[in-house]
């Protein structure tokens, strides 16, 4: 009896680790949504950078002989930053891809042995 008493907490405690697996499952798709937001906001921003940029280089273009150095160094500036945040969210973007990567290999590792643990205590119980 004892025996027996073992291998149903064993099962049990397979079950709730299969159960875990599902939450992480769900963390993914949370994880999944995140990403998508990141990578949407990224979009619009590259396009907005990209449609700044071109604003200020046909200014430059049209007016660009009586720009001072002094004024162009400022919008060189601007134009610098804006791409370093740019770069910013392509890091965030990233670095969670990598993260969602590291996170599902893990999960699924986890999966596997929890499979295979069910399946070895349901022979011990027949």
């Amino acid at each position: 009896m004892i025996f027996k008493s073992k291998n149903l907490t064993a099962l049990e405690d397979a079950q709730e680790k299969a159960n875990l697996s599902n939450d992480w499952c769900q963390s993914l798709g949370s994880i999944d949504q995140e990403l998508e937001k990141i990578n949407s906001r990224n979009e619009i921003f590259t396009q907005s950078f990209i449609d700044e940029q071109q604003n200020i280089l046909a200014v430059f273009e049209k007016y660009g002989t009586t720009l001072t150095d002094e004024l162009y160094l400022i919008v060189q500036k601007y134009l610098e930053n804006q791409a370093e945040k740019m770069n910013e969210f392509l890091d965030i973007y990233e670095n969670g891809i990598a993260f969602r990567s590291k996170l599902q290999k893990e999960m699924e590792a986890v999966q596997q042995k929890t499979e295979h643990l069910i399946k070895n205590l349901k022979k011990i119980a027949k």
